[in-house]
């Protein structure tokens, strides 16, 4: 078996999960308003509303940490906070393993998840759309399904 082409993908702020996760946060407003309205704030709206500022805060958090590089070598992903063509070794963050959550064909979500690193262990949940480097995508979905399909 064949492994799929080293590939470096540019990762950053995008717009999708942005628009989603604000649209997601309006909703459960409008929802918890309408709720205090037509009855007593309880336990149940309580535990509700709490719940609402966690989902808030994991998603500007996850949205928030991403811009870097995701790299595919053709035996290991890595993660660079710096441009991968430079030859530096200076924003290597590590070495990891990349899931699969979500494949929309034209965009991605990943879990990644370091190995090795020099900063912070921390998972990291990465959208990806076609938009940002076109003619990168295919080799990009490529290594992550020859990946996933090896069982790696």
């Amino acid at each position: 078996m064949h492994s799929a082409p080293s590939v470096s993908y540019p990762v950053g702020r995008f717009v999708l999960p942005l628009w989603l996760w604000r649209l997601h946060v309006l909703l459960n407003l409008a929802f918890l308003s309408l709720w205090a309205m037509s009855q007593p704030i309880g336990p149940l709206w309580c535990i509700a509303a709490a719940g609402c500022v966690l989902a808030w805060g994991l998603g500007r958090k996850t949205l928030r940490d991403q811009g870097g590089y995701l790299c595919w070598d053709g035996a290991l992903w890595r993660w660079r906070l710096d441009s991968p063509d430079d030859g530096s070794t200076l924003g290597l963050e590590g070495v990891g393993q990349v899931n699969t959550v979500l494949d929309w064909q034209n965009f991605l979500l990943l879990r990644w998840q370091p190995l090795t690193y020099e900063s912070r262990p921390t998972v990291r949940w990465l959208w990806l759309g076609r938009s940002a480097s076109p003619q990168s995508w295919p080799a990009l979905r490529r290594a992550v399904w020859m990946q996933r399909r090896s069982g790696e």
